[in-house]
């Protein structure tokens, strides 16, 4: 004996409800990742740790450093690397010491006569929203320009590098 019952019917929703359906929404945030400078390590990814350098160097203590940036915010920045040559501590002292930098394996001279030298032009970065935007250049090889050392009054000398971020 086979007993066989069938029902047939719409799910029409319960009582009091309406619909056949319903949503939960789970929501996160991501911080703002904004960083410039410079650092002794290469930064190539979001996981990499930044070693900042340090504020001063001697040239001869000079080695590979980088100049980088790092961010995660949608829209358009600019970014420029500029530097001065030497410079005088003594602010008596006119005499100035061109020399030559390594930027990402090419030789950029910053004469005696530069005030400020571009040393990356001003770059244009767009995030679309898809990823992080990471970048950096490496800066070695310091050569000062001999003629200026033969010539330069003996004291302290001083190069100052700026890495600039700006929105126009």
């Amino acid at each position: 004996l086979v007993l066989v019952v069938a029902t047939g019917f719409v799910f029409a929703g319960m009582v009091g409800e309406s619909g056949n359906s319903k949503t939960l929404e789970i929501t996160t945030s991501v911080n703002a990742v904004n960083n410039f400078g410079f650092s002794t390590n290469k930064i190539t990814s979001v996981t990499d740790t930044i070693s900042d350098a340090a504020s001063s160097y001697s040239v001869g203590d000079f080695g590979t450093k980088y100049a980088y940036y790092r961010t995660n915010e949608k829209g358009t920045f600019y970014y420029t690397l500029t530097s001065s040559p030497f410079v005088a501590d003594d602010t008596d002292v006119t005499t100035k010491i061109g020399y030559a930098l390594s930027v990402d394996g090419t030789p950029v001279t910053v004469g005696e006569g530069d005030t400020s030298k571009v040393l990356i032009a001003k770059t244009t970065v767009t995030n679309g929203g898809t990823a992080q935007q990471i970048k950096s250049y490496s800066l070695g090889s310091v050569a000062l320009t001999q003629a200026d050392v033969d010539v330069a009054v003996s004291g302290g000398y001083t190069a100052t590098l700026t890495v600039t971020v700006s929105s126009t």
